[in-house]
């Protein structure tokens, strides 16, 4: 095929040079590689972006200047930005050659837009962005729970289930599901600051006797312990006469000993058996309301010690493996090819970056560059490396534009742009062109960007930002 070829995209952002049945939404497709479709039939691979957000105009330090730029009379006036910021975010997305928006936007302020999305569907608030108490688990065993899964379905997935812009739906971002999930945290590599948590298993486990998800414990509890309550009591350095009386103990358990093998093993086998009934019962109650749009499950989290038999559930109960990794392509390959023994579903990056440190942003997410030249080269590697392979179908830029330490003290997002607009050249470059020869890359043809530049002519002088007399 020609270089023009590869650069054609349909209404979605497809490549109508590699056509699959048209079904009027997103779906999957595996033919000589995966591929999404788009609802026209051409192949599509999203190239989607976070974060981008209102309120990234509304620091304290540019307030005032994009007040200024948008002739915003009140800068205290956030409804007076809006119109502004969806033009802005417009421009950024087809200057820079995204073709998607993740799961972490503001929808509400962007309104109906013309790209691809991922709605985030949350059933359970136990994310690893905040300390999750006891009652912020569920149980999810218990009748209640598929009626408050169905409430939430019938709010979010109902009224979507005709939107063919939409690609799926995605559940908990990097959920606390494992002890290393939930211990104390003073600073990693893709998170801030945060205090010890509870799990899903410790929670259950706790529960009265009343409970449906603690009389699932004791059964397996008599299970892996061969029905013998001395076993266990050896086990847990406990005194019950009998796992009824186990089941009908209230907080008997509400630490961890980590290095007690035997409960560790507990609690792993505790937590998929959890995962495999939310599973269940949340995706039930999507397709309930929305049987067209694709289900994409938790962002798991590829920092953690994630079990396999949980990524192997992941993919039985979804329709590809959605997770975060904030690392560089040595590091993201060999944890997909970890995982891809596991599984022969498709992967979906859900969130991940290449930061900058500066003055202005000394702590900010994901791996450091040593500048903004390094930055795109290592960019330039990442989507290379991922889009070549056959059983990757996109990825999600983390951070629109740069929060100062001001905004975000132990942790900033480092964006494709200053607080004020300016998109660093390099970025800006390494991005239109990677996403110019993003169906190329996939289908292994990799051809050099001077080629399709030519076939695309000359690129429109971009407008860079009105910054003179900007307080930097």
């Amino acid at each position: 095929m020609k270089a023009e070829d590869w650069l054609a995209r349909d209404s979605y952002g497809g490549c109508p040079a590699i056509r699959f049945e048209a079904t009027g939404f997103f779906r999957l497709q595996k033919a000589d590689r995966w591929w999404l479709v788009t609802p026209e039939g051409s192949a599509f691979l999203a190239f989607g972006i976070n974060h981008v957000a209102l309120e990234m105009l509304r620091q304290p330090c540019n307030r005032a200047w994009w007040a200024e730029r948008f002739a915003v009379k009140d800068a205290e006036d956030r409804e007076a930005f809006r119109e502004g910021f969806r033009l802005k975010a417009a421009e950024d997305m087809r200057s820079l050659g995204f073709n998607a928006l993740g799961a972490h936007n503001a929808f509400g302020d962007l309104g109906e837009g013309e790209w691809p999305y991922i709605h985030p569907i949350r059933f359970a608030e136990v994310n690893h962005y905040r300390p999750a108490s006891r009652e912020d688990f569920p149980d999810v065993f218990a009748p209640e729970y598929a009626k408050h899964c169905g409430a939430i379905a019938a709010r979010e997935a109902a009224p979507r289930r005709g939107d063919p812009r939409l690609i799926g739906y995605s559940l908990a971002a990097f959920p606390i599901l494992s002890d290393l999930d939930a211990a104390p945290r003073l600073d990693v590599e893709f998170a801030k600051r945060r205090a010890g948590a509870w799990t899903w298993p410790r929670a259950l486990r706790n529960l009265g006797s009343s409970s449906p998800g603690k009389q699932a414990y004791a059964r397996l509890a008599r299970d892996l312990y061969g029905d013998t309550i001395a076993a266990f009591n050896a086990a847990y350095n406990t005194a019950f006469d009998s796992f009824e009386a186990l089941a009908r103990a209230e907080c008997w358990r509400p630490a961890v000993d980590l290095d007690n093998r035997l409960e560790m093993r507990d609690n792993r086998r505790f937590l998929e058996s959890i995962l495999d009934r939310r599973y269940e019962v949340e995706t039930a109650a999507i397709r309930r309301h929305d049987p067209n749009h694709l289900i994409l499950g938790d962002k798991l989290n590829g920092h953690s010690d994630t079990p396999d038999s949980i990524v192997q559930l992941a993919a039985r109960r979804m329709d590809l493996l959605y997770y975060g990794y904030y690392a560089l392509l040595d590091d993201q390959t060999a944890l997909l090819n970890r995982w891809a023994k596991l599984t022969d579903k498709p992967f979906c990056q859900a969130d991940a970056c290449v930061s900058v440190p500066d003055r202005a942003m000394p702590n900010p997410l994901g791996p450091h560059a040593c500048g903004q030249e390094e930055r795109a080269d290592l960019i330039r590697q990442l989507f290379e490396g991922l889009y070549s392979r056959a059983d990757f179908v996109g990825w999600n830029w983390c951070g629109w534009m740069d929060s100062w330490r001001e905004t975000s003290r132990w942790k900033q997002h480092s964006g494709l742009q200053t607080p004020f607009g300016e998109i660093h050249p390099a970025v800006r470059q390494a991005f239109s062109a990677a996403a110019d020869r993003l169906y190329a890359i996939a289908m292994g043809l990799n051809p050099p960007e001077d080629a399709l530049e030519t076939a695309a002519g000359p690129a429109p002088d971009a407008a860079p930002a009105e910054t003179e007399g900007a307080s930097q």
